[in-house]
């Protein structure tokens, strides 16, 4: 979802006068509805201060394990290796690991594995090492394009002009606030009770039998 439909959509909530509509509009479209309403000082303020409530939405998806699931590849042999131990370093947007399997001789292992200081410890062997995990969503700026995609899985981002309605509503229209903010963290709390097992969805990931 474009950052700029979050905004335009969470302004409709705010002041239903103001409807805009931009599902699966094009980018110019977003751009170019989002400089018209700038050109209002109330409506420029709420898009400016939106910013902030994106991201502070973003965080707190994040702290709940709802950013997309990546997997890398790390062959041993560019590993470091300390004794037995193997040190895998990561992207720059890791987070946190979910799994760590190594793939050896046609057969593949589940390992255990300890994070610190950005990096994955696991017993070293040859073969290659994929982790599951998590990665930091990237935020937003005021310079971000309002044609800017966040893909968040589950659907999750449509609910974030709940949010930005919670955010900089609470002192104007506290019960807005509090209703915005109930439908935000009624979806959050639904999408965590329907996500499957960590290995019913590394077998989804893998098309494992």
């Amino acid at each position: 979802m474009k950052i700029g439909e979050m905004k335009a959509q969470a302004i409709s909530l705010m002041l239903p006068n103001v409807a805009v509509k931009l599902d699966e509009s094009s980018d110019e479209e977003v751009i170019r509805a989002i400089y018209e309403m700038k050109s209002d000082p109330n409506l420029e303020s709420i898009l400016e201060a939106s910013v902030g409530a994106i991201n502070r939405a973003l965080s707190y998806l994040e702290a709940s394990g709802l950013s997309m699931t990546k997997c890398v590849d790390v062959p041993s042999s560019s590993c470091e290796r300390q004794g037995d131990k193997a040190i895998i370093k990561l992207e720059d947007d890791f987070m946190w690991a979910e799994r760590v399997l190594l793939h050896t001789n046609d057969v593949t292992y589940a390992l255990g594995f300890e994070k610190a200081n950005g990096v994955i410890t696991t017993e070293y062997m040859n073969g290659v090492y994929t982790v599951v995990y998590k990665p930091q969503i990237t935020r937003i700026t005021r310079t971000t394009s309002d044609a800017y995609d966040i893909i968040l899985p589950y659907g999750i981002a449509e609910f974030i002009p709940y949010y930005i309605v919670s955010d900089l509503a609470r002192e104007e229209n506290p019960e807005l606030a509090e209703y915005a903010y109930e439908n935000f963290e009624r979806a959050v709390n639904r999408i965590e009770r329907q996500i499957a097992p960590c290995d019913e969805c590394f077998q989804l990931v893998y098309k494992w039998d």
